[in-house]
């Protein structure tokens, strides 16, 4: 798995509150253990997706609803997603392609509810693209996010370079 440059940024102390978001429970299962393999010590990740134990997604949810927990990466599915208000969280990865654009906003949507500056990174190779709507695959394939129309109003209002396949919220 070719995540080395994730291994590295999470042996940081600076490393921010992240979610990692992936189609199937095995692709967040996949990235789970093979951070877990390469960072064995860290107890700062977690995995989140529709089979975990509802004792496991409760404890899950309580530490992203609070400031001061020592949680740094979340790995995830879509059942992370609407009716949970995450705090002090500023980053987001989507790993491969959600198939609506909804989605996408769902996902972003976890980060930046403080109005503090935000980042989404999507990770994707371009097979991917083969099975998602028309809007989803136009904005996949525009450079710069602030240029794609429909996601004009989750944007913010300066006019900040972004790099390309950065999202800032």
């Amino acid at each position: 798995m070719a995540m080395a440059w994730l291994v590295d940024a999470l042996s940081e102390s600076n490393f921010p509150r992240t979610i990692l978001y992936c189609h199937s429970i095995k692709d967040a299962s996949n990235i789970y253990s093979y951070l877990k393999t390469e960072l064995p010590e860290c107890d700062m990740l977690d995995m989140f997706h529709s089979e975990t134990p509802e004792e496991k997604k409760t404890n899950s949810i309580k530490e992203l609803q609070t400031a001061d927990s020592q949680l740094k990466m979340v790995t995830a599915t879509s059942a992370l997603g609407m009716g949970i208000d995450v705090v002090d969280t500023h980053s987001v990865i989507l790993y491969c392609v959600p198939k609506h654009l909804t989605d996408i906003i769902q996902e972003i949507g976890r980060v930046g509810r403080d109005c503090k500056s935000s980042v989404a990174m999507l990770l994707y190779n371009s097979y991917h693209l083969n099975k998602v709507d028309p809007d989803v695959k136009e904005m996949y394939k525009t450079q710069n996010p602030y240029d794609y129309e429909a996601t004009e109003p989750h944007v913010p209002d300066d006019d900040e370079a972004t790099e390309p396949y950065y999202h800032d919220v």
